[in-house]
């Protein structure tokens, strides 16, 4: 009979002992990963809580249209940083593109600021012509350089909505640009101790949901009918040419303080807003804007 050392036996059996404790060692994880699961996951309610806050904030609007304006009731006098009295008409408009066309006014309009050197250049040449506009801020540079806000607002510039970190808000759930809008309001509200009355879409992209977000937050969503495309640098003389060749009654032009080098754009200013006087054109802020849309447009 042959015989087998007790080391020899063990080796024997070790295999099967390594596999059994394989299966016993899976089966703990396994059921671990289950406990923690079950137990650490929040409720519907808690998934839920800021998607109920948001609806629950959300008036029922009207399809909007690309480019369209629509009203529904409110508004109220608001205080430019001047001390001066911008009168808003009795009406709350989710989406304009331009202003009356009835009335030879315009408005510059520009993004992405404030920026470091480019936006306090932009309020020089503004104040050097003695002309109103519209500064649809980042919330993020507003933080960031909140002195140059300041100055903005204090020389009676409107500081609006350009959300948080200029995203693409089509790309976003609800409650992302909730949280874009919402933080860009109380991050100018924190500088200006004013809270903006409208926004701008990066990109001049939104859906319907941008609209009710907007809406929700008493925010008018403005895009725009005349493009610089200053952001791309094409050359001053073609800045020059996209803005001046396109500018008609109510004209709502985009340019750029921030966002990159805007050189450009600060030479060709002066010439705009020169060219556009002589043509009889007055500058207004989107603010006075909307407080001279004609009645039939208020109310379709």
């Amino acid at each position: 009979m042959e015989i087998r050392s007790p080391s020899l036996l063990y080796r024997a059996k070790r295999p099967g002992l390594l596999l059994k404790l394989g299966v016993l060692a899976s089966l703990f994880l396994l059921l671990t990963g289950l406990f923690v699961f079950y137990f650490t996951q929040p409720s519907v309610a808690q998934k839920n809580s800021l998607q109920t806050l948001v609806h629950a904030s959300i008036s029922p609007v009207p399809a909007v249209q690309p480019f369209s304006s629509v009203a529904f009731a409110t508004a109220s006098p608001l205080l430019a940083g001047s001390g001066q009295v911008v009168e808003i008409p009795d009406t709350h408009i989710p989406l304009i593109a331009h202003g009356n066309e009835n009335l030879r006014e315009v408005a510059l309009t520009f993004d992405d600021g404030p920026f470091p050197n480019f936006t306090a250049k932009v309020l020089d040449v503004l104040e050097k012509y003695h002309i109103k506009a519209t500064f649809f801020s980042v919330g993020r540079q507003v933080a960031t350089f909140p002195d140059l806000t300041l100055r903005a607002y204090k020389a009676g510039y409107e500081i609006e909505n350009h959300t948080w970190n200029h995203p693409v808000l089509t790309g976003l759930s609800m409650e992302s640009q909730y949280w874009q809008l919402q933080n860009t309001n109380d991050a100018i509200q924190r500088v200006t101790h004013q809270r903006p009355f409208v926004m701008r879409p990066p990109y001049g992209e939104y859906n319907q949901t941008s609209i009710q977000v907007a809406t929700s937050l008493k925010l008018v969503t403005v895009t725009w009918n005349v493009d610089s495309l200053d952001w791309s640098r094409p050359g001053v003389k073609t800045i020059l040419h996209n803005v001046l060749d396109h500018v008609q009654n109510g004209s709502i032009i985009l340019m750029h303080d921030g966002g990159g080098d805007r050189s450009q754009t600060l030479e060709a200013l002066p010439t705009i807003i020169q060219t556009l006087h002589d043509r009889g054109y007055h500058f207004v802020t989107i603010r006075q804007m909307l407080a001279r849309l004609p009645h039939e447009q208020k109310k379709k």
